[in-house]
């Protein structure tokens, strides 16, 4: 309640901080950081919130950003169309 969804580029920072690192943890590949891949027809639904902290937190603290749930931004992807933004996944 009172809360707002982030800007894309604000989504982006929190993931990414200031050393422009490729995932939130940094730079490596980290199988324990993120969700494994599921295959089949079976869907596991997204893992608890700090299932991969901290080795997957982003370099201010903020876990799950990579690889569980997509997350919305505010933002649209252009004025003639009706797609949003979406990050993490």
């Amino acid at each position: 309640a009172g809360g707002r969804l982030p800007r894309a580029w604000e989504w982006q920072y929190a993931a990414q901080g200031t050393d422009g690192r490729l995932y939130p943890w940094g730079n490596h590949t980290c199988d324990s950081c993120w969700p494994a891949f599921a295959t089949g027809n079976t869907f596991l639904g997204p893992e608890p919130v700090t299932a991969h902290s901290p080795a997957g937190d982003s370099p201010f603290g903020v876990s799950d950003l990579a690889g569980n749930v997509w997350q919305y931004t505010d933002e649209i992807a252009d004025e003639h169309t009706r797609s949003v933004l979406l990050r993490g996944g």
